[in-house]
């Protein structure tokens, strides 16, 4: 890819989010880098991801993986209800990663590293793929 990875994988990232901004479902997603064109492998999850992705390995060509996940906000302050959620998590090989938070219309990027369920699965997933890289 020309761009830097980081600013690849926001652009994957955002495209995904904005592609699936009324799909209820969630998805697991990789993307392939080659020299003329990068690919993107989409897949309807019908479990829990860290079932519906059990066992899974990354491809040696995998240049990311991630996932866009729905769930439920709750604010702890009570300033406000529960509200419906859909995050996408996105890891590149190098290590870089990119969260962004859907609420509604509003949308919030983490460039700095999340943690969690969901960025844990995909580090293991992805780590196949590093591995073969090396």
């Amino acid at each position: 890819m020309s761009a830097s990875p980081s600013s690849s994988l926001l652009d994957i990232a955002h495209l995904i989010d904005e592609s699936l901004v009324d799909d209820p479902a969630d998805v697991a997603f990789y993307v392939v880098d080659d020299p003329h064109d990068v690919v993107l492998g989409v897949q309807r999850l019908h479990d829990h991801p860290c079932v519906a992705l059990a066992g899974l390995t990354a491809a040696p060509d995998w240049w990311a993986f991630g996932l866009r996940v729905h769930g439920t906000a709750h604010f702890l302050d009570g300033s406000r209800g529960p509200e419906p959620i859909a995050t996408t998590y996105l890891l590149g090989c190098d290590g870089t990663s990119i969260s962004i938070l859907r609420r509604g219309a509003e949308v919030t990027e983490d460039l700095s590293g999340a943690q969690g369920r969901i960025p844990d699965l995909c580090r293991q997933i992805l780590a196949s793929a590093v591995e073969a890289a090396s």
